[in-house]
């Protein structure tokens, strides 16, 4: 799987689950936390799942030919307005409810070759924060550079 095509493997696992059924799944354009679509799914369904841009998570090896594999970290946060998503209009998946949904829809499928993994820690809580309440998901690849 090529560096570009992760994200949005990651977005499309996340879509195809009906259990997220009315729940935004956006691509962060590396603007968050003022990403589009994230303050008006806050205040409608009440939970948003933003899948951040790529990072790297460290070199496992590398040649002097070029080759190289290194571990992709492709983080998932889960945010959740407690008072929309519970109420009679909201989507009422709490944020622990989604983020066991996310591991299972994510750790363990195949991406080309490869398979996403949890990392250590699987997640961090980040408890509420002006109303939100926060959950990072951390997910890896492996990828590999192979010059032509």
């Amino acid at each position: 799987m090529n560096l570009w095509e992760i994200q949005p493997a990651v977005v499309a696992l996340l879509q195809a689950d009906p259990r997220f059924s009315g729940v935004p799944v956006i691509a962060d354009d590396g603007t968050y936390p003022k990403t589009p679509g994230r303050e008006t799914a806050l205040a409608g369904p009440g939970l948003v799942l933003i899948v951040w841009e790529i990072e790297s998570d460290g070199l496992v090896d590398a040649s002097e030919t070029g080759l190289a594999a290194h571990d992709v970290y492709t983080p998932v946060v889960i945010e959740e307005n407690p008072t929309t998503c519970r109420a009679e209009t909201g989507v009422k998946v709490e944020a622990e409810k989604a983020l066991q949904w996310v591991l299972e829809d994510v750790a363990g499928k195949a991406a080309g070759a490869r398979r996403f993994l949890a990392m250590d820690p699987p997640f961090k809580n980040f408890g509420k924060v002006n109303g939100v309440r926060r959950i990072v998901v951390n997910l890896s690849l492996r990828s590999f550079v192979k010059p032509p």
